[in-house]
């Protein structure tokens, strides 16, 4: 037995007219909606990967006693003020905010 396609169904109000054409000008829309949200979803989970990065980081730091926090636990200071980040951290703290 052969397997229908999905099928969803879009109603653009009047102040997103502009992508509605946009859209029912390109070839395959289906395709073109696809390949944009692909690519939307590994870059989500790319910038996923870039946050757990980051809070590794930030845990080791709180771990090893170079970090704490003050006592309404919102802000983070450093317990030694010439804390050095190591060229890898810096590098990813840099891409989760490129």
């Amino acid at each position: 037995m052969e397997k229908k396609p999905l099928r969803l169904t879009i109603s653009f109000s009047q102040q997103y007219e502009d992508v509605f054409h946009y859209l029912n000008a390109q070839e395959n829309t289906s395709k073109f909606v696809c390949g944009l949200l692909q690519r939307e979803m590994k870059n989500a989970t790319k910038q996923e990967g870039l946050e757990k990065q980051v809070y590794k980081i930030i845990q080791q730091y709180i771990e090893s006693g170079q970090l704490s926090f003050t006592t309404d636990k919102t802000t983070a200071i450093p317990s030694k003020p010439n804390t050095q980040l190591m060229d890898e951290e810096i590098d990813i703290l840099k891409r989760l905010f490129d």
